[in-house]
């Protein structure tokens, strides 16, 4: 479910119209979420895991775990303009997943403009 809100002291409008940005984010890169103007970040999903065959996964096995980690990244992101995130700060949060392999982090945000 969405994140319906942004944590600012400011009053902030969310576009009826948005722009969503995000994807996938492998083990050892980097998520950087940026506005500009008076817009700040408002997460809208964040999953880590091993939730399908992609750009960070190329083989089926050991798929479907994952966990919800939107509290963290909206704890770290949300009302904010800049946010940086190495997804390999992540692997202590238990997803499920075999400890051999890697995991990946989902995540999806837009920005709100501010007054």
């Amino acid at each position: 479910m969405p994140n319906n809100h942004v944590k600012s002291r400011r009053h902030c409008v969310q576009f009826m119209y948005f722009a969503v940005f995000g994807g996938e984010f492998c083990f050892g890169d980097r998520f950087q979420a940026t506005c500009s103007g008076k817009s700040l970040i408002l997460m809208l999903e964040a999953r880590f895991g091993r939730m399908r065959v992609g750009s960070c996964i190329t083989e089926s096995h050991n798929m479907g775990c994952y966990t919800d980690v939107i509290a963290y990244l909206d704890q770290k992101c949300s009302g904010r303009q800049y946010c940086s995130l190495d997804v390999l700060d992540l692997t202590p949060i238990s997803v499920g997943c075999p400890k051999e392999v890697f995991s990946y982090l989902h995540a999806a945000y837009k920005c709100a403009s501010c007054e």
